[in-house]
């Protein structure tokens, strides 16, 4: 069964059912399923807005869980009054659950990047949000090249090594003050609509 969801030659077909949007609106429980039977071992993630839902937090941990190494980049600044407290608040849960969160000190990265395994990778429009998932009309290249996912693989690495801090517990601490973290969570309540 695992091989008619996720064929042994073409995982990013897994991917790009959950990336995009009108695909994900007509079949987000197949989507997630197929995503979590993927047989991943690495993945690497940029996204300016990190209000995650429920559902994609639950295969990040999961995934986390089987043993896949998650390196996640999120921006230090954000557009938006509510994103940082609840972004920082999932990044935080998800360094809890063993992923490599690091922040990116310039102020706000825009890019949308995955990348997996080097075998493929996906760009484009779409938030790891809820309403970019749901309700916004976004749309996402899922691109299966070596060479495309090495380089992306290279940027990624270059902004994380030179441009971003690597949250721990003591920096969570020292960043986000008692009441940003309290805002996290009462603003959590909202990702739905985030």
């Amino acid at each position: 069964r695992k091989n008619k969801i996720c064929p042994k030659l073409a995982p990013a077909k897994c991917l790009c059912i959950y990336l995009k949007t009108a695909i994900v609106k007509a079949n987000r429980n197949t989507a997630g399923k197929a995503y979590n039977r993927c047989n991943f071992n690495f993945e690497k993630i940029i996204n300016p807005y990190f209000s995650l839902n429920h559902k994609l937090k639950k295969y990040l941990k999961q995934a986390l869980k089987r043993g896949v190494k998650v390196e996640i980049i999120i921006s230090s600044k954000y557009d938006e009054p509510m994103t940082p407290d609840v972004g920082f608040r999932n990044a935080h849960k998800l360094m809890q659950a063993g992923a490599d969160i690091y922040i990116y000190m310039p102020g706000f990265h825009h890019s949308k990047v995955m990348t997996v395994d080097g075998r493929f990778c996906t760009v484009g429009s779409t938030n790891l949000d809820a309403r970019s998932l749901s309700c916004d009309l976004e749309e996402n290249a899922v691109i299966m090249d070596r060479y495309t996912t090495k380089e992306l693989s290279r940027i990624f690495e270059a902004d994380r090594d030179e441009r971003c801090i690597k949250l721990t517990e003591e920096r969570w601490k020292k960043m986000r003050t008692p009441w940003q973290r309290f805002r996290g969570q009462l603003f959590s309540i909202f990702t739905k609509f985030m």
